[in-house]
């Protein structure tokens, strides 16, 4: 259970996401945000997962965390959608939950994001990194070069779409580091091309 939260945006923290992790996460966001629900008292299609994670605190903290999450999943479901050109089933799910977190989770300001970049099993944390976005990063790039398999975007059109702050070197994935993105970000942020991705999920799912 977690949230891979490798930008404070919902819409870029899903499609920077590897095929196998946008099915995977679909799923476990849908669980953190009918988990919220159940626990301030109503009735979510999933029944109760994983209470006490930090993830699944935070998700319940404040509408406006639940509202964050739950953009992310409806997002990443449009990544899946993008991906393999079928809707996943969570979908229907996710467009039933805003009005039960209306009547139940606690209005509030986010909060500041949960920080679970870690895997004990594999000998991985960055809960010592204080920016979480990057902390993530770090992360996932750990994990992806740690899978059995190498990862994929896009059904294997990686060259085009992993994220800005990783590349390829010798088959591993290399993390770029935030002085790289701070420049990146500065010249490519206002790009109508990511304004338009953007405005295409939205539209999509009535955002």
């Amino acid at each position: 259970m977690n949230i891979f939260v490798t930008s404070d945006n919902p819409f870029t923290a899903a499609k920077a996401l590897d095929d196998k992790r946008v099915i995977k996460m679909i799923v476990e966001s849908t669980q953190l945000l009918c988990t919220a629900i159940n626990i301030h008292g109503g009735k979510a299609p999933y029944k109760t997962s994983h209470a006490n994670h930090p993830s699944a605190i935070w998700a319940r903290a404040t509408m406006d965390n639940w509202t964050w999450l739950h953009s992310h999943a409806v997002f990443l479901c449009d990544e899946y959608e993008r991906r393999y050109s079928k809707t996943h089933n969570c979908l229907a799910i996710l467009d039933k939950l805003p009005s039960l977190a209306l009547e139940y989770v606690p209005e509030g300001p986010q909060t500041a994001f949960a920080n679970c970049a870690a895997h004990a099993g594999k000998g991985i944390s960055y809960k010592h990194v204080t920016d979480v976005t990057e902390a993530y990063q770090r992360y996932l790039v750990d994990r992806w070069n740690n899978d059995v398999r190498r990862p994929t975007w896009y059904r294997g059109q990686q060259e085009f779409h992993i994220p800005e702050w990783v590349f390829f070197n010798n088959g591993k994935l290399v993390y770029k580091g935030a002085a790289y993105q701070t420049l990146y970000r500065g010249s490519n942020e206002s790009s109508s091309n990511s304004v338009s991705l953007v405005c295409a999920a939205e539209d999509h799912y009535g955002r």
